[in-house]
């Protein structure tokens, strides 16, 4: 069993729209020391399914399946395992530190408490050495006067690094990253994703990464779960997804990225715009958008098929119908 495990994950939410499936039938699992890249467009249900690993969820919602981490049931939920999870196994980092961070403490007040709830330190002498270690750990300079620190007093990236940092003082076995780069430029993401490469490393935490490009999860990722509507379409190693995309989705995803050599006018824009839960298509859920869509597509829902002990593909041009086997396909 792996530090997080999602079985069969599902998520409604009641609306005045009617009952809007978020997440559908979602199956996945990061073992230790591993990084899973959750990856999609935005709307496509990645942070939903990652946040249910802290037992954070709509309070409407209704759930259907099952998230263990380690050996704690999660889904279906209970008070006593969102405490036992929160902080001491699971810890997130968020992807826009300026509002993640209390504008009115102090980043040493903000870590203080993470240490004497997590580390059970009392001295503030004590708080303030392991604290300002972590914040060296995390490359922020002039980590004496980090701690001291409003968060309005630094930079985004160094909020990212303090972030970083209350996640390390809970000593977690799993972090789930929320695009924790997406709101930094370009250099200062580079350092960000090179230190929580080392930080991996070190520690041997696992990660849940979640991020809408495939050119980070591609700087991270042991494996990727591409997410399109609620519901994996495909996952693999990141390399062999990367390299050999199965799922029209995946390719478009890929067929959109500026990479070296290519100009702006080979660049491939993907038509059209991710369903909304109140508006999913019958048969598969992409096929309004795919160039490669044929019969079965518009009536019949493709099953997740395995084209190895590592390759899972949900599409119709890997498992036809019955009645349409032998028919031409795009």
């Amino acid at each position: 069993m792996g530090i997080l495990d999602v079985d069969s994950l599902s998520i409604t939410i009641p609306s005045s729209r009617g009952d809007l499936r978020v997440v559908d039938q979602v199956s996945l699992a990061v073992e230790s020391g591993e990084v899973v890249a959750i990856v999609g467009e935005t709307g496509s249900g990645k942070t939903l399914t990652a946040m249910t690993a802290l037992g954070l969820y709509p309070t409407r919602a209704r759930l259907a399946g099952t998230v263990r981490v380690q050996d704690i049931e999660v889904i279906p939920p209970s008070g006593a395992s969102d405490r036992l999870v929160r902080g001491r196994i699971v810890a997130v980092v968020l992807q826009n530190p300026s509002t993640s961070l209390n504008p009115v403490f102090t980043i040493g007040q903000q870590i203080g408490e993470l240490l004497r709830t997590h580390q059970r330190l009392r001295k503030p002498g004590d708080i303030r050495r392991v604290a300002v270690d972590y914040f060296r750990e995390v490359e922020l300079p002039r980590p004496d006067a980090v701690f001291d620190a409003y968060p309005y007093e630094l930079s985004g990236g160094m909020q990212q690094r303090v972030l970083i940092a209350l996640a390390l003082a809970c000593r977690p076995k799993l972090i789930v990253a929320d695009e924790p780069t997406t709101a930094l430029d370009v250099t200062t993401q580079a350092q960000i994703l090179a230190m929580l490469k080392r930080l991996r490393a070190e520690h041997g935490m696992a990660m849940l990464w979640i991020t809408h490009d495939l050119s980070v999860a591609s700087q991270v990722a042991d494996r990727i779960a591409v997410l399109y509507a609620g519901a994996i379409v495909e996952m693999g190693p990141a390399g062999r997804v990367l390299r050999e995309p199965e799922h029209p989705y995946t390719r478009s995803l890929l067929a959109s990225l500026p990479t070296r050599g290519k100009s702006v006018r080979d660049l491939a824009g993907l038509p059209g715009d991710i369903p909304s839960p109140a508006a999913i298509p019958p048969g598969c859920r992409f096929h309004p958008r795919c160039p490669r869509r044929f019969a079965p597509c518009d009536t019949i829902e493709p099953a997740q098929r395995w084209l190895d002990p590592e390759r899972m593909v949900a599409c119709h041009l890997f498992d036809p119908p019955a009645e349409y086997t032998g028919t031409e396909t795009p």
